[in-house]
């Protein structure tokens, strides 16, 4: 049965995972390399054993050699003892094949299933699917085109899907007689509860796919990590794989992106596909040739992972996969690109040329020498074939003569102040305009770039509005920027940093970070509508003749000198403190004085604990969860007034957030515990 995991942990493990190694989840990201040698395989753990119909499993293979019995895809049931489960294999020749284990032990009796009377070409990226609603509805469908099959040389008569407690796997099967192991490379691993169709198949092959599809119940994209033992599962609950043996992660070629378009057809005269990004480039194919079975288009919304040979290009590009038996098909591909993503201008139009590399496994992209047309806008090549991939490339960036952003504005006296800005790349110069309200007559000055701060005078304490425009190279001049207001002299900003500590049953320090340009602070502290106040010069005070055990809300406010000219800023915040009573002073009740170490702990740890009670005193310990589920709990006597105790924890806990509560007389004491296992 699929586990269930609660959000909080899938997170947690999550968050882990993708911090271990470089990610790439562009495109089609990252691929599992299999060498064919025995014992190298993904284990998914017992996680499908209530797998039945109807199913579908999905994936891009790129077959590198073929088995000499059998090469394993996936497994459900690897079951040592008997044929249990599901088996997609491929066979030697390279047809695919998919059985199913009665529970019996060796023999063709107890298996029966369908293979493929075509093989799986080498070397070449395929998408394979396998769809089933019963043990003879069964249907294979290679890039989208469904095969012939005929009936395995299993003979059982079992019409039930048998399962054992025997794990999944992704890369190999296991039955009662060999290990079967996959020579090539998968990506995209795709498990579903509901039959898919052939339209289903088209629709999405090329295309990411949300992880919470309705039916998807495992998702391996292997994009989290080059070099983690870890193959997450996207969907939700996670079933995560590991690694067993040697499984390489390199990046994928598979035709993979974030939308696609398609055509399967048998007349291809006037066809064309076409995929359009949001910014307004659009690609289109046409003029296909070699009669193939279709043809896919794809956008991936990103930058490639490997730029090498590109200079600027938008952040998205296209790919072509055709779909083929033995003829390589032809076609003409044509880009028409937009202006308003900002890569082309009619600066640098003329230097656009379309760059392209075979797949997204190729590192550096190169010119494939398109005809450019400027007064179509477009870029086209004829005669590309089997698949590519696309994207726009310049080799001068566009002068966008944009609005300047103000990063800062500082006093330096009164009404003396420093504006500084961002740099527009292609200014020549910065106009600057600013008045005092009411009034509204503006002031402008002119600063040559790549000057991007001045000082200006304003109204001492009156409100200014100041906004900046750039003047640039092209000879436009940007919009003025968004209206920043400034006051002729700083506010003295309200204290931070604020903090009660020290307490006894009638007194308390409260204290609170520095303002360097304050002289002196006034405290604010208030109980029962009783309202005190007092002065300092310094950054902490010492409040006493409190109330026993009762809750005070205190704020501070700073006094401020900007050259002659003095103010008080606002109070902070009110803050919370509440005194000891009596009887926690003289008995030195306090949960500071409990210790637990290490921490943190593995599934051992200790306690010292200063409790200042009788020598003798009773107390019970828990050790609770965060949703305060008690995982242990003991009782004792206190040792001279003091708990010192070594705490073993089962060992079957799980790493997380836990909290020490030690309970003597009616009152608790808490402590964090952090159990890491690593």
């Amino acid at each position: 049965m699929k586990k269930q995991f609660t959000i909080l942990l899938f997170l947690i493990s999550f968050s882990i995972s993708f911090t271990k190694a470089q990610s790439n989840f562009v495109g089609s990201g990252i691929a599992l390399q299999f060498n064919g040698n025995g014992g190298n395989g993904i284990d998914l753990g017992d996680v499908y054993n209530t797998l039945t119909f109807p199913f579908t499993i999905e994936m891009w293979i790129n077959l590198q050699a073929y088995p000499s019995h059998a090469a394993g895809l996936t497994g459900i049931d690897n079951d040592l003892t008997a044929y249990y489960g599901i088996y997609l294999s491929i066979n030697p020749g390279g047809v695919v094949i998919m059985e199913f284990g009665n529970g019996g032990g060796s023999g063709q009796q107890n298996r029966r299933g369908f293979q493929t009377t075509t093989a799986l070409p080498l070397n070449r990226w395929i998408h394979l699917a396998a769809t089933s609603s019963s043990v003879t509805d069964m249907h294979f469908y290679f890039n989208g085109v469904e095969q012939t099959k005929v009936p395995s040389s299993g003979t059982s008569t079992s019409t039930t899907i048998t399962h054992s407690a025997a794990h999944a796997s992704i890369g190999r099967t296991i039955d009662n007689a060999f290990e079967f192991d996959l020579h090539g490379i998968l990506d995209e691993v795709r498990l579903w509860t509901t039959q898919r169709s052939q339209t289903d198949i088209r629709d999405f092959m090329c295309k990411k796919l949300d992880p919470g599809t309705t039916g998807l119940i495992g998702y391996w994209t292997a994009d989290e990590s080059y070099t983690s033992s870890t193959l997450n599962d996207n969907t939700l609950p996670a079933e995560h794989g590991t690694i067993v043996g040697t499984v390489g992660k390199i990046t994928s070629g598979a035709p993979i992106g974030d939308e696609s378009q398609y055509n399967y057809t048998s007349t291809w005269s006037g066809v064309t596909i076409s995929e359009t990004d949001l910014s307004g480039d659009q690609f289109t194919v046409s003029n296909i040739t070699g009669n193939p079975l279709g043809v896919q288009t794809y956008l991936v919304k990103s930058l490639p992972y490997d730029i090498g040979g590109l200079d600027i290009t938008p952040s998205f590009y296209f790919g072509v996969f055709c779909a083929y038996t033995s003829t390589i098909p032809q076609y003409d591909v044509t880009y028409n690109y937009d202006f308003g993503d900002g890569t082309i201008s009619s600066n640098n139009e003329s230097t656009a040329s379309l760059f392209k590399r075979g797949d997204g496994s190729v590192t550096t992209w190169t010119n494939a020498s398109g005809m450019l047309d400027t007064g179509t806008n477009s870029i086209s090549k004829n005669s590309e074939s089997t698949r590519a991939e696309y994207i726009l490339d310049v080799t001068e960036a566009p002068c966008i003569c944009s609005s300047p952003v103000i990063t800062s504005i500082d006093s330096i006296c009164g009404n003396i102040a420093s504006i500084c800005w961002s740099p527009v790349e292609c200014a020549t110069e910065y106009i600057i305009r600013w008045n005092t309200l009411p009034a509204l007559t503006w002031i402008y000055e002119t600063i040559t770039a790549p000057d991007t701060c001045m000082q200006f005078t304003s109204k001492y304490g009156q409100t200014n509005q100041i906004q900046l425009a750039s003047v640039c190279e092209s000879g436009d001049t940007s919009d003025f920027s968004d209206v920043y207001t400034y006051t002729g002299y700083l506010v003295c900003d309200a204290p931070t940093g604020l903090t009660a500590t020290n307490f006894t049953s009638s007194s308390a320090i409260l204290s609170w970070a520095a303002n360097p340009d304050a002289s002196k602070y006034k405290v604010l502290y208030r109980h029962a509508g009783v309202i005190n106040t007092l002065t300092t010069s310094n950054t902490s005070v010492t409040i006493s003749g409190l109330q026993p055990h009762a809750s005070y809300k205190w704020k501070v406010k700073a006094r401020c000198t900007y050259c002659d000219h003095k103010n008080w800023g606002p109070y902070s915040d009110f803050q919370n403190f509440t005194t000891l009573s009596e009887r926690q002073f003289l008995l030195g009740e306090l949960e500071s004085s409990m210790v637990v170490y290490p921490n943190p702990a593995n599934d051992i740890f200790w306690i010292n604990f200063n409790a200042g009670y009788s020598t003798n005193e009773s107390y019970s310990m828990e050790v609770q969860n965060i949703f305060g589920q008690v995982i242990m709990s003991d009782k004792g006597y206190l040792s001279g007034g003091n708990i010192t105790r070594e705490v073993s924890l089962d060992n079957e806990i799980t790493d997380g957030l836990y909290f020490v509560v030690i309970t003597i007389k009616g009152k608790e004491y808490r402590k964090q515990l952090v159990i890491s296992k690593d």
